[in-house]
């Protein structure tokens, strides 16, 4: 047996009995315990019952002495859990059973249960970059217009049964029409006009819904935030967008606007009320302000 890494013998588990992989809740439960007794891992279980749970969960973990606190779950998960987590110095793992799970894949978490397992148990601690928007914070992206809207409209049902064509389904139906949405982007304290679109998305990683590569990973490397602004409306450019955003290569197009971010943003709309999402989760609505925060969270990633 492969000996067990000391600093990740004791550790607070948050799943998400809703968190759908191909797989059901009792399942899940059963494989990672097994896991967990072969490595002779001692856990602490506590499981979500609904929106912003997981927030008061983690926040409740934080005085306990725990080696890792491992996420079960999709990207809502894990955002709830940092929202109740940031600033702590105890890492943070994450077994991707959810809807996307874009920041495992980002990350290199990826396989079957067992093999994320054994990655994430054997793996390094380290710090990942945090946005903010509207007091919400993120670790993958905030989006405002279609993207804010799709998320809004998705119901948890929808997710649990359709997985990620439910996104795409409402995706497709809202593009359809021309977008409703004028959106202003201005520095989080200046009135200079940084750009304006119709759809805007704020990351500070590469991949965007599993499938797009957002922006190329290389510009992440010393500027950890940038915004996309897309300008056309109709559904033949968004059709555009699309296809092109799968290698990349719609960075290139003249109506798609890229900005690195530095102290902030500030989105304003016509109408007042465009719907704003952070990690696949809807925030609101515009007029939102978005900034990378000082503080880190901890991350376990795979050593090989």
């Amino acid at each position: 047996m492969i000996p067990i890494l000391p600093e990740y013998q004791n550790i607070a588990i948050i799943i998400n009995p809703k968190a759908r992989r191909g797989m059901v809740y009792p399942q899940v439960r059963k494989r990672l315990e097994t896991v967990l007794r072969d490595l002779r891992i001692q856990a602490e279980w506590l499981e979500t019952q609904g929106p912003g749970h997981a927030t008061e969960l983690a926040r409740r973990l934080r005085s306990e002495a725990i080696d890792m606190l491992l996420v079960a779950g999709g990207d809502g998960t894990v955002n709830e859990v940092v929202n109740g987590w940031l600033g702590h110095t105890v890492p943070i793992g994450i077994l991707p059973i959810g809807t996307s799970n874009i920041l495992a894949r980002v990350y290199g978490i990826r396989g079957s249960l067992e093999g994320a397992c054994i990655r994430v148990f054997y793996g390094k601690p380290r710090p990942i970059p945090v946005g903010q928007a509207n007091g919400r914070y993120f670790v993958l992206m905030a989006g405002v217009g279609l993207d804010g809207e799709v998320v809004a409209v998705t119901t948890p049902e929808q997710k649990l049964r359709w997985n990620r064509l439910a996104y795409a389904w409402h995706a497709l139906r809202l593009a359809l029409r021309p977008c409703p949405y004028e959106l202003r982007v201005y520095p989080l304290d200046g009135e200079d006009l940084l750009m304006k679109a119709t759809q805007v998305i704020v990351t500070l990683v590469p991949n965007y819904g599993g499938f797009f590569r957002i922006i190329p990973p290389q510009w992440l490397a010393g500027h950890p935030m940038w915004a996309v602004g897309f300008q056309k409306n109709r559904w033949w450019n968004y059709t555009k967008y699309c296809l092109l955003a799968i290698p990349g290569w719609h960075v290139r197009l003249p109506d798609v606007v890229t900005l690195q971010v530095s102290e902030g943003l500030r989105i304003e709309s016509t109408p007042a009320c465009t719907p704003v999402q952070v990690d696949g989760e809807a925030v609101g609505s515009t007029p939102v302000r978005v900034r990378l925060v000082d503080a880190t969270v901890r991350l376990v990633t795979p050593a090989f």
